[in-house]
């Protein structure tokens, strides 16, 4: 079982989870075996959960037609499928899960948050630094349609 809970103990959504949580999500999820060249999962494909890499390599390519992304493994490869289904099946079990996830939630969505505030001020001081910076575009527009029709 510490094979398949390490993995998970590595998932920054998971950090905080107790012992019996992780072997819980970890009981749950489908243990999947991927070969060389196999393809885990498509960029734009509807799915039914996450993958958590345990062990091997793998890396996103393009697909041969060039439209998507895929996750390809590069060699053996063994991965943690965790389901919605099963997820949300924990939750209503375990309501202290639902909990932790929206806490976790809640912290990213503020860090975002800060982080649009810290880029806007950002913008801000830059725009008030450069005068007239919207006119500037406008002006030559007006110089090349003079040259144009002299």
């Amino acid at each position: 079982m510490d094979k398949v809970v390490a993995p998970l103990m590595r998932v920054a959504a998971f950090k905080g989870l107790t012992s019996e949580q992780f072997r819980d999500i970890a009981r749950h999820a489908k243990k999947l075996k991927f070969l060389r060249g196999d393809v885990i999962t498509r960029v734009g494909t509807p799915g039914d959960g996450a993958f958590v890499i345990a062990s091997g390599p793998a890396e996103c390519v393009a697909s041969p037609d060039g439209q998507n992304e895929m996750l390809v493994a590069r060699d053996w490869v063994f991965c943690l499928k965790i389901t919605r289904a099963a997820m949300h099946a924990q939750m209503r079990a375990d309501p202290s899960l639902a909990e932790h996830f929206q806490r976790r939630v809640t912290a990213r969505l503020l860090q975002v948050a800060e982080e649009l505030r810290r880029i806007d001020g950002i913008l801000a001081t830059r725009d008030a630094a450069t005068p007239s910076a919207a006119a500037a575009p406008t002006a030559a527009v007006h110089a090349e349609g003079e040259r144009l029709s002299g």
